[in-house]
């Protein structure tokens, strides 16, 4: 049995969350899952207690999981079937992706302290106490929102 399956959850317009999930979220993730067509969503993951994102960004469209126990998944495109799972009670701060409009935010969301150095650096921490997290595209929208 996994860490997951203990946790308490709760059922909302059928699909499972995690009880601890705030329900802004939740209502957020419902509306973008019934308006997948035209519904981004910027994902940004966090410790839920502190507020501090991880530097983990995710920008998608939310789909529901088949079978007994339906949870929200991470759709890539509007084409696509399926997606990795939402981890809904770690989310700090969800922005629309067509007007980059925040829609939610942790009451105490912050980023710690981003650094990078250089044009041509390959790793750059994050947060001062994390260990080095590789650059790429994640550099790019770490700018952006």
């Amino acid at each position: 049995m996994t860490n997951q399956s203990k946790k308490k959850t709760v059922v909302y317009n059928g699909t499972t969350y995690v009880a601890t999930t705030p329900r802004a979220v939740i209502d957020i993730l419902e509306q973008s899952r019934r308006d997948r067509s035209n519904y981004r969503l910027v994902i940004f993951y966090g410790d839920r207690v502190s507020g501090r994102a991880w530097g983990d960004i995710v920008e998608c469209f939310v789909g529901r999981s088949s079978g007994d126990v339906k949870i929200p998944l991470e759709i890539y495109n509007s084409r696509s079937l399926g997606g990795g799972a939402i981890f809904d009670d770690f989310i700090v701060k969800i922005v629309s992706a067509a007007g980059k409009r925040t829609l939610y935010q942790h009451t105490h969301y912050h980023t710690g302290n981003a650094i990078f150095r250089g044009k041509n650096a390959k790793y750059a921490p994050f947060n001062h106490d994390q260990p080095l997290q590789p650059l790429g595209k994640q550099v790019a929208r770490i700018k952006i929102w």
